[in-house]
């Protein structure tokens, strides 16, 4: 899992701020919304207890991942995140093809690229959740890095 990659350093980030303007604000409360709601359908997903479950837990995560990503850049976003939000869809994609090569690793049961996907994963998690934190959206953040703790 995700959290045996522990040893990754936090890349710095900028602290989070409070919304400069009205679209800010509904931003960041609509992507808090998002997060938690999907945080929420995820937590109901059994953990497997075999590489079977594993792979058909993978077969629920990729198609839920995608269809959270495409809802979250689908929030209005006020023009000041532009270039936030732009990394982000790029980290996005990133993450939806490592999902996929680790939805196939998990197949083969090729365990040195699960390990290797699994690290790919992690890193791109965490530049997702900085992002979102340093935004204010402290509910998507879910390592604390954007935000003041």
């Amino acid at each position: 899992s995700a959290e045996s990659f522990r040893f990754l350093r936090p890349r710095p980030v900028k602290k989070s701020r409070p919304a400069a303007d009205a679209a800010e604000a509904r931003w960041i409360r609509e992507a808090n919304a998002l997060c938690r709601r999907a945080r929420r359908e995820l937590e109901r997903l059994p953990q497997p207890r075999t590489p079977e479950d594993a792979v058909e837990l993978l077969e629920k995560v990729g198609p839920l991942n995608k269809r959270y990503n495409g809802e979250f850049l689908a929030i209005p976003a006020p023009a000041s995140f532009g270039k936030e939000l732009r990394e982000l869809r790029r980290l996005f994609e990133r993450d939806e093809r490592l999902v996929a090569r680790f939805l196939v690793a998990a197949r083969e049961r090729d365990g040195g690229r699960v390990l290797e996907l699994a690290g790919k994963l992690e890193i791109a998690s965490r530049d997702e959740s900085a992002i979102m934190g340093a935004l204010g959206a402290e509910d998507c953040d879910v390592y604390g890095y954007g935000g003041s703790s």
